[in-house]
């Protein structure tokens, strides 16, 4: 069964980061929804410390928080300390992790919950580790991310220092080796949880209801792997209803899986537009109004599903697939290249070769620049190669 869904979801929606999900359930902590830019090796995934370590951490829960050292606080109210009686979350995240970017709609959502009792910074980090120019203006590139993505990112925001001071004093400290990773700071100003942001919500319930225990904290992790199985026979059944013809039912799971998946929502939301398609074409093009609207802070679900359609022969769908990936790139940030080259491709899919040129153009430009970040070789070498098809118009 799990073959067949990471065969399903590679294919339809280009989403791996689902097929990640399911078959790990994310026990590795960390893993990248769109390449990155560099991976750092202190940013890749690595298992918490266990007995007997030669290096056990030195940041445990029950401890005092340590303090937040801070480049600039790019938005909300700087948090000069932890006040007493008040419960925070420390999102660790970067601009060039997939991932950070997929879970910040969910953070937005919980911000806005949960405010009155409950602040949660996100907290870049690692932006210069993933570059050649160690002295680059990285606060800038952060504050432009955080500017465009605006509602999407609907919390406190502030940059590590130059040396990474926090992320040292917090992540490595607590023997994390992985973004994105939230730590909650309880109202006595220790440590209560840190973890993996799919399970953040449950351990903040938890902690601010008194009840977090060394026992719950242990079953937090095994209850999300429990509910992410769930959801993977949810998704199998759902496929098989839709081959059985049963489109009904079909969309009732689509719509349940819509519902229940905090991060990688996008191969549900392709296949209840699909199954719409197949069945009342009038309603399809409905739900893809509602898509733009439902998804106008979460960016990369948008381009996981306009680069999904634009392969569909109906001219109609391209025509969305490009409405949707252009208020897309109004969320992602200017130097992304990858958005950008989405984009380009999409333009030239719809017939219009003069902006899928100028686009791409932008896109080599962009990977020519080395300022912060080196792409790889071979992404910078198909970027050229796009730019020559599509000046040739082929």
């Amino acid at each position: 069964m799990k073959k067949s869904l990471v065969k399903l979801f590679s294919r339809r929606a280009g989403h791996w980061l689902f097929a990640f999900l399911i078959i790990n359930g994310m026990a590795a902590g960390t893993v990248h929804a769109q390449t990155p830019a560099a991976r750092p090796p202190s940013a890749t995934a690595a298992p918490a410390p266990v007995a007997g370590d030669e290096d056990m951490p030195s940041l445990k829960v029950g401890d005092p928080a340590p303090p937040l050292t801070v480049e600039k606080w790019i938005k909300g109210k700087p948090v000069s300390k932890f006040v007493p009686g008040h419960i925070y979350v420390i999102e660790f995240w970067a601009t060039w992790c997939g991932p950070c970017r997929a879970v910040m709609p969910h953070l937005s959502e919980m911000a806005a919950r949960y405010k009155d009792k409950v602040t949660i910074i996100g907290f870049n980090v690692l932006e210069i580790s993933a570059g050649k120019n160690k002295s680059g203006d990285y606060v800038t590139k952060v504050a432009n991310f955080v500017k465009n993505l605006g509602d999407g990112m609907d919390y406190t925001v502030a940059a590590d220092v130059r040396e990474e001071t926090t992320y040292k004093e917090w992540m490595t400290a607590a023997g994390m080796g992985g973004i994105p990773s939230s730590f909650i700071v309880d109202g006595n100003g220790k440590i209560a949880w840190w973890g993996h942001p799919m399970v953040l919500e449950d351990a903040l319930e938890l902690v601010m209801d008194g009840q977090m225990t060394p026992t719950k904290r242990m079953s937090l992790w095994q209850e999300f792997k429990a509910k992410n199985e769930k959801r993977m026979a949810l998704a199998e059944q759902m496929q098989q209803l839709k081959k059985a013809g049963d489109n009904a039912k079909a969309l009732q799971l689509a719509d349940q899986l819509i519902a229940e998946t905090i991060m990688g929502k996008s191969p549900f939301v392709i296949a209840k537009y699909e199954l719409l398609k197949s069945t009342d074409p009038a309603k399809a093009k409905a739900y893809g109004n509602e898509i733009l609207k439902t998804f106008a802070n979460d960016p990369l679900t948008l381009q996981d599903v306009a680069r999904t359609i634009i392969n569909n022969e109906d001219a109609a769908d391209k025509a969305l697939a490009l409405g949707i990936m252009e208020q897309a790139i109004q969320r992602c940030a200017p130097d992304d290249p990858f958005a950008y080259s989405t984009l380009a491709g999409i333009y030239f899919k719809n017939g219009d070769h003069k902006k899928a040129v100028s686009t791409q153009q932008y896109v080599v430009k962009l990977l020519e620049d080395t300022s912060l970040v080196e792409q790889r070789q071979e992404i910078k070498d198909k970027a050229r190669e796009d730019l020559a098809k599509y000046k040739a118009g082929k």
